[in-house]
């Protein structure tokens, strides 16, 4: 199944989608890329020996703490850390972590975003502007040890941070400063050093703040963001003029515009 960009109205229009800025569910299973749905054409090549893998859910992504996905978001400008969500569907390849990094970068100066599993099972996201750090220190009641998948959520708006695990808040933080707009973050999924031990099955970045609710449903869409749910008769047409661009999807054998 060749499944439409997050242009389709049948899943895009989704008050939960709005504000994307990547979605990497690893549909493909094979290749020396991964295709970001939020955008047409941008393959995020796998980098230092990151490898494709299998699991419950599907298709994944394979990382040994030295490699990662490259998202290749460099050039790009978002408003600031206090709107912004990350989330992952997570499992670990050993019960015993070592500041295990999904996300680590470093943007300008001092500003950085952090979210990593301890030797302890515990989950840690740091986000720092302006020298105002926002740290939350999660205890995840051993939930990684039985190396399934699970769904790991930092937000941050203004009334402050929130770490999420398998939809559950455990772990709170004051806001960051608003900051001004920010470039030079990598947007990267694991990291070259230190990085995560274990399989991704989906990333998926937002330039706001998902609200609990929000994530919770994220939570109950599953690792493939219910994508699996579209019929395989959803097409996707494309339609041009000079003075529009617009997709409308057609189900086959049926009069209905989804």
């Amino acid at each position: 199944m060749q499944y439409p960009k997050l242009i389709n109205p049948y899943w895009s229009q989704r008050p939960l989608f709005r504000d994307l800025i990547l979605c990497q569910p690893f549909l493909e299973g094979a290749g020396d890329g991964a295709e970001d749905l939020v955008r047409v054409n941008s393959k995020h090549t796998l980098e230092s020996g990151a490898t494709w893998s299998v699991n419950k859910a599907g298709p994944c992504m394979l990382f040994t703490g030295t490699d990662y996905v490259d998202t290749k978001k460099q050039a790009e400008t978002y408003t600031g850390l206090n709107s912004i969500t990350f989330a992952y569907w997570l499992s670990v390849t050993s019960t015993t972590g070592n500041n295990e990094k999904i996300m680590d970068q470093w943007i300008s100066g001092d500003d950085a975003i952090a979210l990593y599993r301890t030797a302890d099972d515990v989950l840690v996201s740091d986000f720092k502007v302006d020298t105002t750090a926002s740290f939350i220190w999660g205890d995840t009641n051993g939930a990684f040890n039985d190396t399934e998948l699970h769904h790991v959520v930092v937000t941050s708006n203004s009334a402050g941070t929130e770490l999420y695990l398998d939809g559950a808040s455990i772990g709170t933080a004051g806001p960051v400063n608003a900051g001004s707009a920010f470039t030079g973050f990598s947007w990267n999924i694991s990291i070259g050093t230190t990085g995560w031990k274990g399989k991704c099955s989906s990333a998926t970045y937002w330039n706001r703040g998902l609200l609990p609710a929000e994530v919770y449903e994220l939570y109950r869409l599953g690792p493939k963001l219910g994508l699996e749910d579209i019929p395989d008769e959803i097409i996707l047409l494309g339609i041009s003029s000079a003075v529009s661009n617009f997709n409308v999807a057609f189900a086959l054998n049926s009069n209905q515009i989804l």
